[in-house]
């Protein structure tokens, strides 16, 4: 069974973890790396 956490953000807060994890995908796309995970996050985030 996986575990499950919930996070509760403040608007900042969820725009800086968003904008984080937004450079982060650009920096692994120049690397080459596969960004599937990553998108997963970002969609999360997002809704």
């Amino acid at each position: 069974m996986k575990n499950k956490y919930v996070l509760e953000l403040t608007a900042k807060e969820w725009r800086l973890c968003l904008n984080a994890m937004l450079n982060f995908r650009n920096k692994v796309l120049v690397q080459g790396i596969d960004t599937t995970d990553i998108d997963k996050l970002i969609k999360l985030l997002s809704k």
